[in-house]
């Protein structure tokens, strides 16, 4: 900040020698080893000198640090009223349970300008509202909740106090009404577009602010292609939504049928407290050479009534492709501790799970049963150290469950979990005899019985043998999973009182590939530190390119590959993945 005070610099040569400090730019001045700004914003960088003796010590190379200096005075938060929405109505039939307040707001050098408070006022109410990530910058979603004193309109100002005391206000007006009944509300609308070159796209959707008004919601799901024009092949895809805390949880995945337009619905009432208000969603789908993308409706069909909870809240505990039957890490999945708050009244597991991977046939290579797409398992939920549940993932798909028929392709074979043309199975297990003592241990275990044989890490494998022709082919097996706790009550600490949880987007090892854009070779590194991780190049096409092993470090030849951009899966426990341009 530029009014910080002075800094003590400090460093230390090998030689003993004594080290000097100069400005080489900015708004700043040294005085011996005290740095102090000026007062003004900008980049300053400082050198440190060791001269050396001039006899049995060299000049070392000048080393040189940089920062900049930030006037907050000179920055706002962009912020948006995200519930209730501006112009939208607030639906209760009574005044008994308190509805949530929900805004995001984002700062330019949040790692420096805080938000030291965050409060709104609602006809004179003042409310202060709190956020679960406050030192996130890439997570700016705040929250509060608020009883209405009865229908009609109101105007809420929200304000925003940062480090140095500068204000920033935000204003929306909205209705409270008791008069409502079934609604329909449309998202995407076939504005969200996955293509062979963006498989990603995101958007906002204006939800109506509830409590205790429905007690269903459906999700009728379109899939469309764009101009009709669809993908030859069954992909994933999905749908995630931002909850009120500023997370993405998926709220459903769609695999898709070969060459068709279909549909399927959902139940999704669980996500009752998420899709309120101004919703951020996000669509991606793998979508290749063929076909010119994917542009999906999403419609929600709100049901009145009374729910039998008024509030509940959605944790994702697990989330995305886990390595399965790998030898050397069997259960990639971590186990999470699941906190109850006192108000949790009933409590879920939701669990959904598909089996996939990237076998490559046509040149004979193979995994052990034809996992993890076509292998019957059978995976266990174990709490406490006890198996209390098994996970039968299997789906018959001759008749389509979403009457998608009439594809090309193999889409009548039962696969893991899914069928191309509908949504993936959900799982829901009671946690609720867990709930008095407060927590759970919750550990989501792959089928024990199930080892790829054909894994770099099987220390049997042999080249050439067992259907293995390569063992370090990498056509192994992945699990993609979404873990959810899903907790009801009649108290909002349900929704305000929230136990932390890790991060289950992070990615569980590092990865690096140099050079990239890449001539020639590239150079692949990693952390993984539970054998060997399989590595897989995909082209633009979705085809599989190139399959191998790394432990550590590994240097591949690609000058045989076509210029253009790929993606590299490296699969250890966890999948990660990185996107390379290669340039021959």
């Amino acid at each position: 900040m530029v009014y910080n005070a002075p800094i003590t610099l400090e460093a230390t040569s090998t030689s003993g020698l004594p080290v000097t400090f100069e400005v080489a730019q900015g708004p700043a001045t040294i005085e011996g080893n005290i740095l102090t700004l000026t007062g003004e914003e900008g980049t300053v960088k400082v050198k440190a000198i060791q001269a050396g003796d001039g006899t049995q010590w060299q000049p070392a190379p000048t080393v040189t640090r940089t920062f900049y200096v930030v006037d907050p005075e000179n920055y706002a938060p962009e912020i948006t009223i995200r519930r209730p929405y501006e112009g939208t109505k607030v639906y209760m039939p009574d005044f008994e349970n308190p509805v949530m307040i929900v805004l995001s707001a984002y700062i330019d050098h949040a790692n420096a300008i805080k938000f030291e408070q965050v409060k709104c006022n609602v006809d004179g109410q003042e409310l202060y509202l709190k956020t679960d990530y406050p030192d996130n910058p890439d997570n700016g979603y705040w929250y509060t909740t608020w009883t209405p004193s009865g229908e009609g309109s109101y105007n809420m100002t929200v304000s925003i106090t940062q480090t140095g005391g500068k204000v920033t206000t935000a204003s929306n007006t909205f209705d409270v009404t008791t008069d409502y009944d079934d609604m329909v509300v449309s998202a995407m609308n076939g504005e969200m577009v996955a293509t062979t070159s963006q498989f990603t796209d995101h958007g906002e959707y204006a939800f109506p602010t509830h409590v205790n008004a429905f007690n269903a919601i459906n999700l009728h799901y379109l899939h469309n292609c764009v101009n009709g024009d669809c993908n030859t092949y069954d992909h994933i895809s999905y749908v995630r939504v931002k909850n009120y805390r500023g997370e993405w949880v998926e709220l459903c995945r769609y695999i898709t049928p070969f060459r068709k337009e279909c549909v399927d619905d959902l139940d999704v009432t669980d996500f009752t407290s998420v899709l309120q208000g101004l919703v951020e969603f996000e669509y991606y789908s793998e979508q290749y050479a063929t076909g010119q993308g994917y542009n999906p409706t999403a419609i929600f069909e709100y049901t009145k009534g009374s729910p039998e909870y008024p509030y509940v809240d959605m944790r994702e505990i697990w989330y995305g492709n886990y390595a399965f039957g790998d030898y050397s890490d069997l259960c990639p999945i971590p186990t999470r501790t699941v906190e109850f708050d006192p108000c949790v009244e009933k409590a879920n597991l939701q669990i959904t799970t598909s089996g996939h991977n990237w076998s490559d046939t046509d040149n004979g290579a193979y995994n052990t049963g034809n996992a993890a797409e076509f292998y019957h398992a059978h995976h266990n939920i174990n709490i406490n150290g006890a198996t209390t549940y098994t996970q039968d993932l299997w789906e018959t798909c001759q008749p389509n469950p979403a009457g998608c028929i009439n594809q090309l392709g193999s889409w009548t074979y039962p696969r893991a979990g899914w069928c191309p043309g509908s949504m993936t199975m959900v799982w829901d297990y009671s946690l609720d005899d867990y709930l008095a003592d407060g927590h759970a241990d919750v550990l989501y275990e792959f089928d024990p019985t199930y080892v790829d044989q054909c894994h770099p890490n099987y220390p049997d494998c042999v080249s050439g043998q067992n259907s293995c022709p390569d063992c370090d082919n990498s056509s192994n097996p992945i699990l993609r999973v979404s873990g959810k706790v899903v907790t009801y009550s009649h108290n909002t600490d349900i929704l305000t009182e929230v136990p932390e949880l890790p991060d289950v987007d992070a990615e569980p090892f590092n990865v690096s590939i140099t050079p990239n854009p890449a001539r020639g070779q590239m150079t692949i590194t990693t952390d993984y530190d539970k054998g060997k991780a399989s590595v897989v190049i995909i082209n633009s096409m979705g085809a599989k390119v190139k399959g191998f092993s790394v432990d550590g470090q590994r240097t591949i030849d690609v000058s045989d590959l076509p210029s253009g951009m790929y993606f590299v899966h490296i699969i250890g426990g966890k999948v990660v993945t990185r996107k390379v341009m290669i340039q021959n």
